[in-house]
């Protein structure tokens, strides 16, 4: 049986889609810089909306800690800007 077969190829490979840009990065593939900044920067917005939520939202600032809120803010807008 050949290395090349179809079912060894599905295997190798996972391909993820990111549906911001349009753009598709090979999991085989060395990623680029662009494609990190935009996960870091993604990464940034979602810690940062969890920040807030978890200190604005009533249900959440009553069990989780006013700090655990602060710190994932503050560590989103350090993503952002980076």
């Amino acid at each position: 049986m050949s290395s090349n077969s179809p079912t060894n190829l599905i295997h190798e490979q996972t391909v993820f889609v990111c549906a911001d840009c349009g753009c598709a990065a090979s999991s085989a593939g060395v990623q680029t810089a662009t494609e990190l900044a935009l996960l870091t920067r993604q990464t940034g917005r979602l810690l940062f909306t969890l920040g807030n939520l978890f200190t604005g939202v009533e249900p959440f600032n009553q069990v989780i800690s006013h700090n655990t809120g602060e710190l994932l803010i503050s560590v989103g807008q350090k993503l952002i800007a980076a």
